[in-house]
């Protein structure tokens, strides 16, 4: 007679419940991780835009800011509307200085789109609460 060899059905189905334990465990770890890395993205392009902002008003001859992308693009080059946020900027005056500004990053896909992202000329950022790990970064 001769001797059989292989794995048993019991033991592929152990061995399936394991690998389906372990994607579950993983993947909602590498969706979050993966949409914190987006945001740190969101938060380094938002600085980049803060930066073109006050270059212009500093080459400006009178010490206003402007709302034009492009423009703002051309002072100090970053990514606008990459895909993964809409960027914007809203001028309007503020207090002593002639004028301010708040910039927005949209989220425009994934599990968190319209989820935004706001700095002001302060350099102060604002994000949404949410109940998962992965917003706010």
């Amino acid at each position: 007679m001769r001797k059989q060899s292989g794995f048993t059905l019991i033991e592929l189905m152990v061995a399936v419940i394991i690998v389906g334990v372990l994607a579950a465990i993983a993947i909602p770890g590498y969706l979050n991780l993966q949409e914190r890395a987006k945001a740190s993205k969101a938060l380094a392009t938002l600085n980049d835009i803060r930066t073109a902002l006050n270059v212009y008003r500093d080459r400006d001859a009178n010490q206003v800011y402007t709302n034009n992308i492009a423009t703002l693009q051309a002072v100090n080059p970053f990514p606008a509307n990459d895909g993964d946020w809409a960027y914007t900027v809203a001028l309007y005056n503020i207090g002593s200085e002639p004028r301010g500004y708040r910039i927005t990053a949209t989220r425009t896909e994934g599990t968190h789109a319209t989820n935004t992202i706001v700095m002001d000329q302060t350099g102060t950022v604002t994000v949404p609460a949410s109940g998962d790990n992965s917003w706010p970064p």
